[in-house]
């Protein structure tokens, strides 16, 4: 088991910034639920101080994602990078309207630990692209025979989808 992305409150120091350099690996590294999955290593690079009970942290995130081409279901990797900033309080402080919502840039810790993981998941995600494609030339899966358009040819005939299929026969006849 390799480094954690939880912090004790008094690893943080009082008297200027620590530096964060670590690479998280396997059991560690935070997922998300669904189709894409964290490949280890996740690298972070930041610094932390803490003044009083607040821990202020900045940290750099890069690591590996992979997930099914939304066009043709082929796996495909893509680094992810992001970088956020958060300022943690002790959960006492947290105010009762909050309930369980969250603050941008503020976290709470309890016992005296901060965890990074469930922000580090957070601000992975919103990297993640909508519609993940392979390449942006991946024609995707032919409708009638499965075949992968950008590595094959197929000789189905055009798909019909009604009266959609019908409207871009008369702007691409307009168009065109």
């Amino acid at each position: 088991m390799g480094p954690s992305l939880d912090f004790p409150l008094n690893w943080f120091p009082t008297d200027g910034q620590r530096p964060i350099r670590l690479s998280v690996a396997d059991d560690d590294v935070p997922q998300f639920d669904g189709d894409v999955r964290l490949i280890p290593p996740l690298h972070v690079d930041g610094q932390g101080y803490r003044q009083q009970d607040d821990v202020f942290v900045a940290v750099h995130i890069v690591v590996e994602a992979e997930y099914a081409c939304y066009r043709c279901l082929d796996p495909t990797r893509k680094q992810l990078t992001t970088t956020f900033e958060m300022l943690y309080r002790p959960m006492a402080t947290r105010p009762d309207y909050l309930e369980d919502e969250d603050e941008i840039g503020l976290g709470y810790y309890d016992e005296g630990i901060i965890c990074l993981g469930e922000d580090v998941r957070r601000y992975l995600l919103l990297e993640l692209p909508m519609w993940p494609v392979c390449s942006e030339e991946c024609r995707g899966l032919c409708p009638q025979c499965g075949v992968n358009l950008t590595q094959n040819a197929c000789d189905c005939a055009e798909v019909d989808t009604g009266p959609q299929s019908e409207l871009a026969r008369k702007l691409d006849d307009l168009i065109g």
